[in-house]
């Protein structure tokens, strides 16, 4: 809210906003994979929470692993794309 107006989309979509939903998506699958054997284990009776939670879960671990190379670093961008990206793998 503090910046210019004309800096605030940039600040929002960044420079790499593209690459992040992507890399977030597509990495969290072998992740996915491995949480879908371990949740597969548990025997669970709601299956479409399950299968909500599995790709949340490895979402939100890719999500962790890839904020350590992104270049971009403004709230708004993680808050927009991360989020995004993680509940596009859920």
């Amino acid at each position: 809210m503090m910046s210019a107006p004309g800096v605030r989309e940039q600040l929002w979509l960044g420079s790499t906003w593209q690459t992040c939903l992507v890399a977030i998506t597509i990495s969290s699958v072998p992740v996915l994979l491995g949480v879908a054997w371990a949740f597969k284990r548990l025997a669970p009776t709601r299956l479409r929470l399950a299968g909500l939670l599995v790709g949340v879960t490895s979402g939100s671990t890719v999500a962790v692993v890839y904020a350590l190379f992104c270049p971009e670093t403004t709230a708004t961008f993680l808050a927009s794309w991360y989020t995004a990206g993680i509940f596009a793998a859920g």
